[in-house]
């Protein structure tokens, strides 16, 4: 029942080349291009994969317009190079997104025509014209509900969205299924032995178990974590926070990208998995890092007051609101300034045996991945890594009796594995749709064969059941216990747990922030 998971024991007996201590996007892509160079590889995440950042990001692939403002075009030609190579490679997953940005004339900020210039150098740094001038009309007949008093003209450019924790978790896979060992709810830590790292202390976090596991080369891809292992003093936490709007409360077709009213920050709104993200804040994160980020009260306000000022005909509020999500980014080398104004360059830090890389952003995490791996390659024995496309698809071309979007979203999440889960499903549950567009198929094959152990694993990353659900899915309770009985043997009594343990993450973490359970501090959850 479930995934099969190694023993630490069975681990500690074999030889690795390379073990990579973190599983967010990071570490997927390190282990991907590891294992591709034909190194034993394995991975060990202290918690779920993509518990972190990875799985609380904005969900945009994008080039990122800000690093061109100042003047960084090394990493906004990184960064769109990368991006329409996700976009190529994992349709369904990394879907264009058009995005508005519109011009007041009661807003200082860039001019339409320094807006021009600029998102013409943005295309011609990717290789493709994308971006148009609209005047206020055309703008308008884009997205009637914004603000009409003082637009007086446009522009429209393309960037992509994605499902950040399913990206994460394809790629984790693809790893897998080419040789890679993935173990989740293990804490790593290196092991130094005369100023050398020779390996790392394992410990599970459900039997308590600990072994040392040696390797030729440890990779530190822990987020916000690195520097604590590294022994550094670099990295800035910097928490964003989102609001998860209802669809109908707020329908669009594209994004739109506008300064706040209060401190001139961008802000966007887009649509998500059938309804529309609200983003993103950008504070110092003060807060213990072992325990979930949470939106604060704040922060809610501030994104709703942006919605109110772009959208003044659409009446939202609080109750609109489906779910909240809050990521902290490693920003290397802050000073203490406008956290906006930071860098998201990544870093890459060696000693002996072990290399550390952290910063970056979602969209940049295969460059991120090789510079960690060619700093080893010394140690390792590469000499010049291989280069292939991310992604190789092997899906299926057409499924019966779903939509071409729904297909689309399949092929996305699941790749080359579509066609095994295809055959496996339950005819009931082929066709049986939960949230937007998720398959109960999608649910059961979570719980066979993607690694849960919790049920929030499934509900906010295998799935985003949790997030797009009312309430946190609570309508889905009987349909979930039964499916977790079916493949995870889970009795009654282990159901309550888990059920008990979901509803205090999501009351404390990914709702309202004054739907926190009474009473509660926030818990940082480690073991069963």
């Amino acid at each position: 029942m479930g995934t099969s998971r190694p023993s630490l024991a069975q681990l500690s007996e074999q030889q690795w080349d390379v073990i990579i201590i973190g599983g967010g996007i990071t570490g997927a892509g390190v282990a991907l291009e590891s294992v591709r160079n034909g190194l034993r590889t394995l991975l060990l995440e202290q918690k779920d994969f993509a518990w972190g950042t990875s799985s609380r990001s904005s969900k945009l692939v994008h080039g990122g317009l800000r690093y061109l403002k100042e003047g960084d075009l090394r990493l906004t030609r990184e960064s769109v190079v990368e991006r329409d190579a996700l976009m190529k490679g994992a349709p369904g997953l990394v879907e264009p997104m058009p995005f508005l940005w519109p011009h007041y004339q009661d807003v200082p900020g860039t001019s339409p025509a320094v807006m021009d210039i600029g998102l013409g150098m943005y295309d011609l740094l990717s290789g493709h014209w994308r971006h148009r001038k609209l005047n206020a009309e055309e703008a308008l007949k884009q997205m009637p509900s914004i603000r009409k008093q003082g637009l007086k003209a446009a522009h429209q450019y393309l960037d992509a969205s994605t499902d950040d924790a399913r990206l994460v978790l394809r790629v984790l896979l693809d790893a897998e299924s080419e040789g890679a060992t993935l173990r989740n709810y293990t804490r790593a830590l290196p092991l130094i032995e005369n100023g050398v790292a020779t390996g790392v202390s394992a410990e599970c976090g459900q039997t308590h178990e600990v072994q040392a596991i040696k390797a030729r080369l440890i990779i530190n891809a822990s987020g916000v974590w690195a520097d604590r292992l590294h022994g550094k003093q670099a990295i800035r936490p910097l928490r964003g926070s989102h609001l998860l709007v209802h669809g109908h409360a707020l329908p669009l077709s594209q994004a739109l990208a506008f300064n706040h009213p209060d401190d001139g920050r961008p802000v966007f709104a887009y649509p998500w998995q059938g309804h529309t993200l609200v983003g993103t804040t950008d504070i110092d994160h003060h807060e213990d890092l072992e325990l979930e980020a949470a939106i604060s009260e704040q922060e809610c306000d501030y994104l709703l007051r942006a919605c109110k000022h772009a959208f003044p005909a659409v009446k939202l509020g609080k109750p609109d609101i489906l779910s909240t999500w809050s990521g902290v980014r490693p920003v290397v080398g802050g000073q203490g300034g406008d956290p906006s104004k930071e860098r998201r360059d990544h870093v890459v830090w060696t000693m002996p045996g072990m290399i550390s890389v952290t910063g970056g952003k979602l969209t940049t995490f295969r460059r991120m991945a090789r510079d960690a791996l060619k700093a080893g390659r010394d140690v390792l024995g590469l000499h010049r890594l291989k280069r292939a496309p991310v992604f190789k698809d092997g899906a299926p071309p057409t499924l019966p009796g779903l939509g071409a979007s729904a297909w689309q979203g399949l092929r996305g999440r699941h790749g080359k594995r579509l066609e095994t889960l295809m055959q496996s499903a339950r005819h009931d549950e082929w066709h049986g749709f939960v949230g937007q567009d998720r398959l109960l198929a999608e649910v059961r094959w979570a719980l066979q064969h993607e690694h849960v152990v919790h049920l929030d694993d499934l509900l906010l990353r295998r799935t985003r059941l949790g997030l797009v659900v009312r309430d946190g899915a609570a309508t889905l309770k009987d349909t979930l216990q039964a499916m977790c009985a079916d493949e995870l043997g889970w009795d009654a009594v282990k159901w309550q747990i888990e059920w008990s343990r979901w509803r205090i993450i999501w009351n404390q973490h990914y709702s309202l922030p004054e739907q926190a359970v009474s009473g509660l501090e926030r818990t940082s959850f480690h073991v069963a």
